[in-house]
């Protein structure tokens, strides 16, 4: 992981996001972040907690998945993850922050494929 100074010297652009433009991929931002903070971060049962994250984001995962298929590779990062908090057995919700450990990780997934 580079930061920003390195990033910009090894890249020739002054952000991810530009980069993303330049090379034509797909970026997600805030609407990924938003939904997680407003519909997972809201105390509830962990059965409706993965129902409403698999629902909430079907459309970025078929995107991701559209755009493996037609350029054969993907690169997906993120700045951060999310813990998982519970007040009790049955009741859940996600967030990142300073009690989270898993927030402190960010996600790393490389996937190749070979075109038929």
């Amino acid at each position: 992981m580079c930061i920003n100074r390195e990033f910009t010297s090894k890249y020739h652009v002054a952000s991810m996001s530009r980069l993303v433009k330049v090379i034509g991929v797909s970026l997600y931002q805030k609407s990924t972040d938003s939904y997680i903070h407003e519909e997972l971060g809201k105390l509830q049962k962990q059965d409706n907690i993965l129902s409403r994250a698999e629902a909430g984001l079907a459309s970025v995962i078929r995107s991701i998945t559209s755009n493996t298929i037609n350029f054969g590779k993907a690169f997906i990062f993120s700045d951060h993850g999310y813990g998982t908090f519970c007040t009790s057995q049955v009741e859940c919700y996600l967030k990142h922050g300073s009690q989270s450990i898993l927030a402190k990780i960010a996600p790393l997934i490389v996937i190749n494929c070979a075109k038929p």
